[in-house]
This record gives structure tokens, C-alpha cells and sequence, in this order.
């Protein structure tokens, strides 16, 4: 029985805080998640170039979270809030997989921001900061 591959979507930063270069993140227990249920896991770098190939080779696609919010262009709103912080690299790379993802029934799983750019991408809304309403 061939063990299904399932795409982890990784979190971005160009910030100095961890190295001096530009790096990739995602917490450990997804990929020993994935694991321990019998998958094995791929973290997928934001290559928009590669978004074709990297959906020939997975099963199943996993959108993480992170500490940034998804840009209410998205979904059609202004900028209402000063906490709003975005990632337009990762965004727009996740938004992609997810849609060509869905579109090629390869099943998706969001946790976290990962199940709020999942509802934007299939046509939702967010509360930008619920606090402000």
C-alpha cells in the first residue's frame, strides 16, 4: 500500500530575527502528525512555478497558519484595522495551490489562518479585527 503525500504550505519571513537570510517555518507537529497517520509529508516552498508539479506529486494539502492576516483585497474589503498585518508572497502562493487543489479534487485541510484563506478562497468574508466589532 503506497502511502499518501500530502503538502505542508510553509510560513515566510525576510525579518533577521532567526537568520540574516530569508527563511521558511512551520511547526514540527504537522509533519509528525501527518506521520503518525500513516502519510508521509512534503514542505512546499512558495514557488508559483511550481505549483503544477508540486500538485502531481501530493495527495492531499495541508495550509498552515502563522502570525499575519490575510489582505482584505481578497475579499473585496479595504484595509479597516491598524492590526492587520499581511504576507502577499505566501498569500497569493496559498491561494493558488488551494484553488488548483480543489479544482483537481485534492482534498485540503486549513488550521488556523489555513481555514480563513480556505473560506476567502471559496468566496468568504473575515472579521478583519473582531475586537472592532
Amino acid at each position: 500500500m503506497t502511502k499518501p503525500i500530502i503538502g505542508i504550505t510553509l510560513d515566510e519571513e525576510e525579518k533577521q530575527t532567526y537568520s540574516k537570510y530569508p527563511w521558511y517555518a512551520v511547526r514540527k507537529n504537522y509533519s509528525e502528525s501527518i506521520e503518525k497517520a500513516g502519510g508521509i509529508c512534503i514542505f512546499l516552498p512558495n514557488n508559483f512555478k511550481e505549483i503544477n508539479q508540486y500538485l502531481k506529486i501530493i495527495n492531499g494539502l495541508l495550509v498552515t497558519g502563522g502570525d499575519f492576516d490575510i489582505d482584505p483585497k481578497h475579499y473585496g474589503e479595504e484595509k479597516k484595522s491598524k492590526t492587520i498585518s499581511v504576507k502577499k508572497n505566501r498569500t497569493d502562493f496559498e491561494m493558488l495551490i488551494t484553488l488548483k487543489a480543489i479544482k483537481n479534487n485534492i482534498p485540503v485541510l486549513g488550521i488556523c489562518g489555513g481555514q480563513q484563506l480556505i473560506n476567502v478562497a471559496l468566496g468568504g468574508t473575515l472579521i478583519q479585527h473582531i475586537p472592532d466589532v
